[in-house]
């Protein structure tokens, strides 16, 4: 679910995701929504995640992009089996175990001038229940940075 507006030359863009706990889960394996344990939807399951984003352009070709994440993650996994009949009262059909819950502030800034383009994206993330133990707390500073060179080849088809 998301929506978007611009206010005064800038987009805000928020958007909410939920997955529950046995979303690409099967009872019959050979039905499993996966690949050698890596998943063919989202990788992930028993999670809902809130963004709010702002994007703006601050200069030529110069693209700035602030956010902020709230992600609750659930023990649920679509690797672990499906639960017996006999669970299906008892199981959580949205966070299961001890949630995990992450507050991501970032910023993410993109330049492009010609071929060339320089992205980056970096922000800290403050875990409570890290690693779904209760009490747990982590912060951890995260990003990444792409240097590219786009290129094309023109011609007519046969």
């Amino acid at each position: 679910l998301g929506a978007e507006t611009v206010v005064q030359g800038v987009v805000i863009t928020g958007f909410y995701t939920q997955v529950a706990n046995l979303t690409y889960r099967t009872p019959n394996p050979a039905e499993a929504v996966e690949s050698r344990l890596v998943g063919l939807g989202r990788n992930f399951s028993d999670y809902d995640q809130l963004t709010l984003r702002a994007s703006l352009l601050a200069g030529p070709g110069v693209l700035v992009q602030p956010e902020a994440t709230l992600l609750r993650q659930g023990e649920g996994d679509f690797r672990l089996p499906y639960p017996p009949v006999a669970a299906y009262g008892t199981t959580p059909t949205l966070f299961a175990g001890v949630v995990e819950r992450t507050v991501r502030l970032a910023v993410g800034a993109a330049w492009q001038r010609g071929a060339w383009g320089l992205s980056g994206n970096g922000g800290v993330h403050v875990i409570r229940n890290a690693g779904h133990v209760s009490g747990a707390s982590q912060t951890k500073w995260i990003g990444a940075l792409t240097l590219a060179y786009r290129f094309h080849v023109e011609g007519v088809l046969p």
